[in-house]
């Protein structure tokens, strides 16, 4: 930590703190210095503490291999490595899964802002070059487990801040079905590899949360790990394997009997379909200042199909407070990212895991950037 100047008042100053005398300036020095050796001593322990807890990175998952697409190789621009990461090698050639192994063979791209053990991440952006993950996100290894295999790591926006598919530290990534055109954001290229048949991804996971899962960007508040499929009954294989408390999550702490225990068993809810089920559409989503009449639509005409599948009733209610939503996001995500990237790695007095590495690392590279 940098050296505290006796005698100089300009910090205690800035927070509307003014001094009496230069004897008091003196007293209060010294008791800063001791308390800045207390934090220097904390910042020196090792987080050893991580191995003992539930969902500890496995020997096997290290020394992974990874390549890098070349232009012809990855027209879309879609991904940022291609992987091959399996935990069951011997199953490789087993054509159905099984209730213990749900994701046996299924092949998996993460959004680069996901941790992956030994492999880079950029999280779209141009300051993380050398980044190289010392640890598996939570979700990674609950996939491996699982039987998945996880077939590389897709192109997101730029630090996962846009809807788009154009920020990206490399380029636009393209959508398959209409070149020149946005896929969507912020896991532009995961959205793409699911749409694009010849890229053979089964499934996705994109987020924006912070470190302690092992997935960085934005705020400790703000989103979760989304399953990304191409049909529902895939949806809830992925959120059957993805749920549940990890020991680490400050958010859910409060509640990790109720993880542990009473875990929704999402193949047996999709088993029930929708017949009887009221369905509503929130009238404001469709009012939005960016909303797109064609889009609007099309999401309306699809909804009101299901009644041929057994819904009850499809209709529009309204949240008026669902217009507050860009307003909201943006103040909690801007002020959050400050505080993660360029302040003290996150939020204080969390009660669970950070990835410290990863915070520090994102810390250091911003603050070298912003020299340059």
């Amino acid at each position: 930590m940098n050296q505290v100047k006796f005698g100089n008042s300009s910090l205690a100053a800035q927070i509307g703190i003014k001094f009496q005398s230069d004897a008091e300036i003196t007293v209060w020095s010294k008791l800063l210095v001791d308390n800045l050796a207390a934090f220097d001593g904390l910042a020196k322990l090792p987080d050893t503490y991580q191995t003992k807890l539930p969902c500890s990175n496995d020997p096997n998952y290290n020394n992974r291999k990874y390549t890098i697409p070349s232009v012809e190789e990855d027209k879309n621009n879609v991904w940022f490595v291609r992987t091959h990461i399996i935990l069951y090698p011997e199953l490789a050639n087993v054509d159905s899964d099984t209730p213990e192994l749900p994701l046996l063979n299924k092949r998996i791209t993460l959004t680069d802002n996901i941790c992956l053990k030994d492999v880079p991440m950029l999280n779209g952006t141009s300051f993380m070059e050398g980044c190289i993950c010392d640890e598996n996100a939570t979700i990674v290894t609950r996939l491996l487990k699982a039987g998945a295999i996880i077939v590389g790591k897709a192109n997101c926006e730029y630090m996962c801040i846009s809807g788009g598919s154009h920020t990206n530290k490399s380029g636009y990534v393209q959508n398959p079905h209409a070149s020149g055109y946005m896929s969507g954001g912020s896991s532009s290229g995961s959205a793409v590899l699911l749409g694009d048949p010849a890229a053979q991804v089964d499934m996705a996971i994109g987020c924006d949360q912070v470190p302690y899962t092992g997935i960085m960007s934005l705020e400790s508040t703000v989103d979760y790990a989304g399953p990304c499929t191409k049909n529902v009954v895939d949806n809830c294989k992925l959120l059957q394997v993805s749920q549940g408390y990890d020991g680490f999550d400050p958010r859910s702490r409060s509640y990790a009997n109720d993880y542990t225990l009473e875990k929704t068993n999402y193949l047996k809810v999709i088993r029930l379909g929708i017949k009887g089920r009221k369905i509503g559409l929130v009238r404001e989503g469709f009012e939005l200042p960016n909303a797109e009449t064609d889009v609007n639509e099309l999401v309306r005409t699809t909804a009101k199909r299901l009644i041929e599948y057994g819904a009850a009733v499809v209709e529009e209610i309204t949240i008026p407070e669902h217009k507050l939503g860009p307003i909201l996001l943006t103040g909690v995500a801007r002020e959050g990212s400050m505080m993660s990237i360029l302040h003290n790695s996150g939020p204080s007095s969390l009660n669970g895991k950070f990835h410290t590495s990863l915070l520090d690392y994102t810390k250091e590279t911003m603050v070298a950037a912003s020299h340059e």
